[in-house]
């Protein structure tokens, strides 16, 4: 048996093209993202974000002085500790940041507020997030930050999948992988 390569690549593009058409009228109804401000040692009323197929990301708070070379060092050193369990998300070089204001990318298929609770740190530290109660000892200090979040109806994983890969491309943050 034969195996083409390049006949298998073709029809995975194919596919791939006929799924991401399907996402233009999706991202056409999304509109624009709502928006709200948190901080590394804020609690958030968690039941306003009982929400599912969520594509959502933070940014730095305008206000903010943290840079995105200080956030990648301080996380970096943070994983590589041994004596930490803490999971915490992929740190990507600097120079694929085009920004130094995006922190994250995401998505949550499930109830948004779980995924929430983790990130802000209420969950196991076995969980992969930003744990942002412990950023004050990590990057040392409070950080101000901006939650961009959007609910998307009738939409399957996949797609879900493949918009956070486009927003991941898009906005490249300092942390995080793209797709998953």
């Amino acid at each position: 048996m034969t195996t083409d390569f390049s006949s298998i690549i073709n029809d995975f593009v194919e596919t791939e093209k006929q799924e991401l058409e399907k996402l233009k009228p999706i991202a056409n109804k999304i509109g624009c993202f709502k928006s709200v401000t948190i901080s590394s040692s804020s609690t958030l009323e968690l039941s306003k974000f009982k929400i599912k197929n969520v594509l959502y990301f933070l940014t730095l708070d305008p206000s903010e002085s943290l840079t995105a070379s200080t956030i990648s060092k301080n996380i970096s050193k943070e994983k590589a500790d041994e004596s930490s369990s803490l999971k915490l998300p992929q740190v990507n070089p600097i120079e694929f940041s085009s920004t130094e204001r995006v922190i994250y990318v995401g998505k949550s298929k499930n109830l948004f507020s779980n995924r929430l609770k983790a990130h802000l740190g209420e969950a196991s530290e076995k969980t992969y997030a930003l744990h942002l109660n412990r950023w004050k000892k990590i990057v040392g200090k409070e950080v101000e930050l901006i939650l961009h979040y959007a609910s998307i109806d009738k939409i399957t994983d996949k797609q879900l999948e493949l918009l956070e890969t486009a927003l991941h491309y898009k906005l490249k943050p300092i942390l995080g992988r793209s797709g998953h």
